[in-house]
């Protein structure tokens, strides 16, 4: 009863792909150190297939030999980007992928540099037709329904004559009377 239910179980992680394929035993027996150390790289990248994991192997080691030789057999004059796919290994990344980082980063910021230009454009439109209202209410005013320009006192013809108005004085809180009043 117990197999069938494991035999069940591994067919569903088949067909979900959560099934990891386990290092076989020979491996195990004929090299433990680096075995584990496959195997720990593994589960890191998250790598469930065998055969995937020693084909990734096998593609840094060939860049890494390719490497070598294109530097004379130092890797230490190697570039940070030269370096990117044995670094980003660990991680769970492929020689291929490893490699196309720059260019996506490169891409990346292009984009960036142009949504913030895009962005500046956008705050400098808004600033000028801001300021060109400002300047359009500060030119005109709105005096009885009408439209006038701000230059109206500069032309006394079409100025109306201001009225003055005048402050009443109410008799509570004064120290001294008024002329004639008590």
């Amino acid at each position: 009863m117990e197999a069938l239910r494991h035999l069940v179980l591994h067919a569903t992680q088949i067909e979900d792909g959560t099934a990891t394929e386990r290092i076989p035993l020979h491996r195990w027996l004929l090299a433990p150190a680096p075995t584990a150390r496959l195997y720990r790289r593994m589960r890191l990248a998250g790598v469930r297939s065998y055969d995937e994991r020693i084909a990734r192997e096998q593609a840094l080691e060939g860049y890494r030999v390719w490497l070598t030789q294109e530097l004379s057999g130092d890797l230490s004059k190697a570039t940070d980007v030269q370096r990117l796919p044995m670094t980003m290994a660990p991680k769970g990344f492929t020689v291929d992928e490893a490699l196309a980082l720059p260019a996506k980063w490169n891409a990346e910021a292009d984009e960036r540099a142009r949504a913030e230009a895009e962005r500046e454009a956008l705050a400098e439109a808004e600033a000028a037709e801001r300021e060109a209202e400002l300047k359009s209410r500060s030119l005109r005013r709105l005096d009885g329904g009408r439209l006038r320009s701000i230059v109206w006192p500069l032309r006394p013809e079409r100025r109306r004559p201001m009225r003055r108005r005048r402050r009443r004085r109410r008799g509570r809180g004064r120290s001294r009377p008024r002329c004639g009043r008590s």
